[in-house]
């Protein structure tokens, strides 16, 4: 009850309790069931189901008639009282903190400095997507006992958000990896705005800390910087980053060499995108001590994650890259250059679905990325979505040669399935509400489906 902020009005104070939740369905015995009041269900309904099913305590911000025996703390604000625990819980333990933020690579990211670390410290990273105001408190609430370094990923879609989960964190590494348009609809001055909430990172930081930034968005970051933080700036080809690398091949089947001054970094992931996601993970690793020729082996570990970069080999030596669990115009940019890059001559086939979260600007941003899958060489184009008929109409008329719109992802899972022919190099690349994982089961299915790397 201290911990939370709240008080205790109903059961015993000596009460064991052991694990946190917030959902009334996954429950384990003694756990702590926290009544959120979320945007489709209010928590509050489902605090008996919780205690019947093993709860012992249960975080309620109003008085709740609850089944005997159970333990009832009352606080101001469920959500808030979330985060208070799980900042005193990151205090008491004296865990060291890596948290990183990003408009995209913000999971391999963190999976890359969780494995460049783990060489010498006990490391533990959020799992899944545990990433925004119940998620990260749940991340740290949930840690391995043994955990000495905490990898967290710090999510956002509004001003504000970031600071709020830093503040719960309490990070001694901040890791900003991109700044781009994802969940421009939220910020009317654009990308300038998503700069600034990212930023809102470093002004939690400890003065001293390491900031590890982009140099790719130099201008937009510098003056956000404070005084006193040591900013490392990271980039490929650009000799005047702190880290600098320079990717020697990549390719979806056999990933990536990198070269970091006189260190080979060879990773399974594949792209530039990954390459400099693998920069900020050793700069937030030298953060902590490790040298680069320590921690780069780690990195080799890393395998790409389903929806995230993972490659699928087929039937008739079709490549299928996996990328259906999110989407936004920086991110879709990225992925369609590196495959331009690395296609070695297969037809290279494209799926997009819609990019959400882009407000008044997402027909133009789907128009700009239409005409940059026709300049970059996709052959075929299936547009998927409500905004499918923008994104072909501009891919039409930059002249991309076959383009197919499709009003879902189960649509565009029929069609594939029957006109990829032997040699495609295929992407699937969507927001996660368009569902477009449904493609890559629907393609695994017809086709069969093996890791390629």
């Amino acid at each position: 009850a201290r911990d939370t902020g709240g008080r205790l009005v109903a059961g015993d104070p000596a009460r064991l309790a052991r694990g946190v939740t917030i959902d009334s369905r996954r429950v384990d015995r003694d756990a702590v069931f926290f009544a959120i009041e979320g945007p489709r269900h209010d928590g509050h309904a489902y605090a008996g189901q919780a205690v019947q099913a093993g709860a012992s305590v249960v975080v309620a911000a109003r008085p709740l008639e609850l089944p005997p025996g159970a333990a009832l703390v009352l606080v101001d604000d469920t959500t808030a009282a979330l985060g208070r625990l799980a900042r005193a819980e990151r205090r008491a333990r004296g865990l060291r903190v890596v948290a990183v933020t990003g408009s995209a690579g913000k999971t391999t990211t963190r999976t890359l400095i969780a494995a460049a670390l783990s060489g010498r410290y006990r490391t533990a990273a959020s799992p899944g997507n545990l990433n925004n105001q119940w998620g990260l408190p749940l991340s740290i609430l949930g840690l391995p006992d043994e955990t000495e370094v905490a990898v967290l990923e710090l999510a956002m879609n509004a001003p504000g958000e970031i600071a709020g989960l830093a503040r719960i964190a309490e990070p001694d590494v901040g890791v900003i990896t991109s700044i781009g348009t994802a969940h421009v609809g939220f910020f009317p001055d654009g990308i300038a705005g998503i700069a600034r909430a990212k930023a809102e990172l470093l002004a939690e930081l400890p003065a001293g800390a390491r900031a590890v930034l982009p140099a790719a968005a130099r201008t937009l970051l510098a003056p956000l910087v404070p005084p006193g933080l040591d900013a490392r700036w990271f980039a490929l080809d650009d000799p005047s980053a702190d880290i600098a690398g320079r990717v020697v091949s990549t390719s979806p089947i056999d990933g990536t060499t990198l070269a970091v001054g006189d260190t080979t970094v060879a990773l399974r992931l594949w792209g530039r995108h990954a390459a400099e996601n693998a920069l900020a993970a050793l700069a937030a690793a030298e953060a902590l001590g490790l040298d680069p020729r320590e921690a780069a082996p780690l990195l080799g570990a890393v395998e790409p994650m389903r929806g995230r970069g993972r490659v699928l080999r087929l039937a008739g030596d079709v490549l299928l890259v996996d990328e259906s669990y999110n989407a936004n115009p920086s991110a879709v940019r990225a992925v369609l250059d590196a495959l331009a890059e690395a296609r070695d001559g297969r037809r290279l086939v494209a799926v997009l679905g819609d990019m959400l979260e882009l407000g008044d600007r997402a027909a133009a941003l789907h128009r700009e990325i239409g005409e940059h899958a026709a300049r970059r060489g996709v052959g075929v184009l299936h547009a998927v979505g409500e905004l499918a008929g923008e994104l072909a109409d501009a891919a039409r008329g930059a002249g991309l040669p076959e383009v197919h719109v499709h009003a879902d992802a189960d649509a565009a899972a029929e069609a594939l399935a029957t006109t990829v022919v032997p040699g495609d190099l295929v992407l699937v690349k969507g927001s996660r509400g368009v569902g477009l994982e449904r493609v890559v089961a629907r393609l695994a299915e017809s086709h069969g489906g093996r890791e390629a790397c």
